[in-house]
């Protein structure tokens, strides 16, 4: 029954952002967007998740960003951002921290630039039970 009810998670989470991406309320990266890619990595964590879209631009420079999402199943609260790191070296996060709660199911950071030699990533908490991080690979 567990994996009944992950899996149903899981459509929920992939249906609501594919019902977002489709009825345009993730909105246009910048207006000279050449292409826009959604949910590149991703991180789910019991009931919230959270995913990393790459913007390339007509210039051809890139932007990164996170939209997080949590279950409406799931009575928890995350906190969630995104991060970036050059070559090898450490993460450093690079938008505000967002909270996504009951009544709030839904945030997305900015576009942020993502250059050559960067790796971007999104990574998700919960508020009050943990203190660890779980993040998406980076791209």
């Amino acid at each position: 029954m567990e994996k009944c009810t992950r899996s149903l998670r899981r459509l929920f989470v992939a249906g609501t952002m594919a019902t977002l991406i489709a009825a345009g309320s993730l909105g246009a990266a910048t207006s000279a967007s050449a292409a826009v890619r959604y949910d590149v990595k991703h991180v789910t964590y019991k009931g919230c998740t959270a995913t990393l879209d790459m913007n390339k631009t007509s210039s051809g420079k890139w932007y990164a960003r996170g939209r997080f999402l949590k279950d409406p199943d799931w009575n928890v609260e995350c906190r969630m951002m995104l991060q970036q790191r050059k070559g090898s070296g450490s993460w450093k996060r690079i938008s505000y921290l967002y909270v996504v709660e009951n009544g709030h199911a839904y945030e997305r950071t900015g576009w942020h630039r993502d250059g050559a030699g960067y790796q971007a990533r999104v990574c998700l908490q919960h508020v009050y039970s943990e203190t660890k991080w779980h993040c998406s690979g980076g791209y």
